[in-house]
């Protein structure tokens, strides 16, 4: 049996501005800023006569915002300051607009539609159109100097990261359901005939998660001789332990320990609010410095 597959669109658009302006007769100032938007859009093709013809849907829009300020004082000292926000929002939705309670089933599921129906075999059909939906933004400040001064180029600078993931998928919790043809010989009539092969549910895929990242540095490269440069610097830049809403999201193992969060989890297994285990999985590392040393030189 072929069936062929549902024509679908799909459409995109993209848009940037960008605009530079310097204030006043002197120079002493530039400020850049810059916009950028994606949206794409693919929809849901839906055939109730004909689930084999549906298609999945997919929507995404990014959007994107930056701007930096470059102030010179001095010939000699110039300090650039830098943002940025960036957001994505995207979901994938499936074509099927039946549920399982319209088959007669009596099943609970997150979802009003079937997304998953599998068939093994080649006389088999085999969806996978799921609910997917993630929901992401970063904001970011950074500054940064620069002096010259003699033989010396002195730069530093820090930054900021915060950071914003929300994830929610429908997998698991719609059940994959399987027609193998394992009663009739043939996986379409194992489906009329409501005879299924495979059934599993378990808990869907839900992540929140939010956290910050900075970082700090300094450098000198110190011109000693024409023909020979030194470089010295150092970064920090700890790692920040992100946090998860809600906590169970996330879960280590430490042999032997038993969770007071959920008591009557198993043994070992245990969660943020256990004594060792960190927000978000990860222990804050605040001791990750960065040397670093450099040597240009060229022979005469």
């Amino acid at each position: 049996v072929y069936v062929a597959g549902a024509p679908q669109l799909q459409n995109g658009k993209e848009a940037t501005v960008r605009y530079d302006w310097t204030p006043g007769s002197n120079n002493k100032n530039h400020i850049m800023g810059r916009v950028f938007i994606d949206s794409y859009n693919q929809p849901a093709a839906l055939d109730d006569a004909n689930w084999l013809a549906t298609g999945e849907g997919s929507i995404a829009k990014n959007q994107n915002y930056g701007g930096t300020w470059t102030f010179t004082p001095t010939p000699t000292l110039v300090n650039i300051f830098k943002f940025g926000w960036d957001q994505t929002n995207a979901s994938s939705v499936t074509g099927i607009d039946k549920g399982w309670k319209d088959l007669g089933s009596q099943m609970v599921t997150p979802d009003d539609q079937v997304t998953v129906l599998e068939a093994w075999g080649s006389s088999g059909p085999y969806w996978v159109e799921q609910n997917v939906h993630v929901f992401r933004h970063n904001f970011d400040l950074g500054d940064d100097v620069s002096l010259s001064k003699g033989k010396n180029l002195i730069v530093a600078g820090v930054s900021l990261l915060t950071q914003y993931y929300n994830e929610y998928a429908s997998w698991g919790a719609d059940p994959p359901i399987g027609f193998g043809g394992a009663i009739t010989g043939d996986a379409f009539s194992d489906i009329l005939f409501g005879d299924m092969s495979g059934f599993s549910q378990y808990a869907p895929q839900s992540y929140n998660f939010t956290g910050n990242d900075w970082a700090a540095y300094g450098q000198d490269t110190i011109k000693l001789k024409p023909n020979l440069t030194v470089t010295l610097g150092v970064r920090w830049e700890p790692f920040t332990s992100p946090n998860s809403n809600p906590t169970a999201d996330v879960a280590e193992f430490i042999a032997g320990e038993q969770s007071t969060v959920f008591p009557n989890a198993p043994a070992g297994l245990v969660y943020p609010g256990d004594p060792g285990v960190a927000p978000g999985g990860v222990p804050q590392q605040n001791s990750r410095v960065s040397p670093r040393v450099g040597i240009a030189w060229q022979p005469k």
